[in-house]
């Protein structure tokens, strides 16, 4: 269960939540980078190339983690992050496995991880039809060619990526993956118009759901990211048609009606998906790219909690009570005695 500081004393109607950004993540104005969404570095400098796979662990162990030390987390990487050198220093934080701040760092870049290159290279090696089982069992690796390309792409090479690219497309010509690669590599050499040809050729010869919803839903980003936000939410829309099981379609349109003003819209959809996955309130909670309604957000997060706590809390006092129950109905010598205690036991530890 999610926890963080309440304003004030007793009962109260309004509140907001209480965790600082790091200004390191909202403070300059440039282009957005496509990878991880911040405005201080280009795409192809983004720290999130240098993480090898996804790691849905992070919102679990963020879950565990008091709200309160989020901020704690947001002011290390203040200090230890600087604009003049970020991709080198945030790289430092993210490889930190121990403290709250690298556990900050590393969700901050979790929540765009289906725009990266480590998704990338799950998408190529699944078999499955559907975004629910996509990466549970994984193919091996099959064609030198694209998978250099791809570790040239993560080295900060994108020409020699692109000539990879071009000898698997001679070798498969019906493949969808050296178009999707295309794509990336056009991407960071700054042509935004060939990144979205190829990631449309990539769509029309993918040949499942699950590949066909991820290269739609990246021409969704590389709009989005080029400030057409009306089609990138309705490009969002198709990827969700394509994998209705994936939220993260579902997210971005929610982000994106944020950075259009419609904050009360977006809280809406991002309702609904908490009650798919709560670890998705972590994730409205920690992501700059909502610092635009993030006053607003901040205030309907903590109704949320706010409600849960008083629920938690009422649970907490039925488990008290079937304690003291078991206490009155049962001598310690009973044989139900213990288990019933151990159970309860293991029940109050949970809320």
């Amino acid at each position: 269960m999610y926890s963080g500081p309440r304003e004030g004393g007793g009962k109260i109607d309004h509140g907001t939540m209480q965790v600082i950004l790091p200004a390191v993540l909202l403070e300059t104005e440039g282009e957005e980078c496509f990878y991880c969404g911040q405005k201080n570095h280009a795409s192809i400098q983004c720290p999130s190339k240098q993480i090898a796979t996804p790691q849905p662990q992070v919102w679990h162990l963020l879950a565990k983690t008091d709200v309160k030390e989020f901020s704690k987390g947001f002011n290390a990487i203040d200090a230890d992050v600087s604009q003049e050198e970020y991709s080198g220093t945030m790289l430092a934080v993210l490889n930190k496995k121990n403290d709250i701040e690298g556990l900050m760092a590393r969700a901050v870049h979790e929540i765009n991880v289906s725009s990266q290159l480590r998704t990338l290279k799950m998408v190529w090696r699944s078999r499955a039809k559907e975004w629910s089982e996509g990466f549970r069992h994984l193919a091996d690796q099959e064609g030198g060619f694209i998978w250099d390309g791809l570790n040239a792409l993560m080295e900060g090479r994108p020409e020699d990526a692109e000539e990879l690219a071009k000898q698997a497309q001679l070798k498969a010509p019906r493949s969808y993956q050296p178009h999707s690669l295309l794509g990336f590599c056009k991407l960071e050499q700054g042509d935004f118009t060939q990144a979205l040809f190829h990631w449309q050729e990539a769509e029309r010869m993918g040949y499942t759901p699950l590949q066909k919803g991820y290269l739609t839903y990246l021409q969704a980003r590389l709009m989005e990211v080029e400030g057409n936000i009306k089609e990138a939410i309705n490009t969002y829309k198709q990827a969700n048609s394509s994998a209705p099981t994936w939220i993260d379609p579902v997210y971005r349109q929610a982000v994106c009606m944020v950075k259009m003003g419609f904050t009360g819209q977006a809280m809406d959809l991002f309702t609904d998906l908490i009650s798919r996955d709560p670890h998705v309130f972590n994730r409205v909670l920690v992501d700059p790219e909502l610092d635009r309604g993030r006053v607003q957000l901040l205030s309907s997060l903590w109704e949320m909690w706010a409600k849960a706590s008083e629920e938690v809390e009422a649970a907490r006092k039925r488990v008290d009570g079937f304690i003291d129950d078991i206490a009155k109905r049962f001598d310690a010598s009973h044989g139900y005695f213990d288990s019933a205690n151990e159970e309860l036991e293991r029940l109050k530890n949970l809320v």
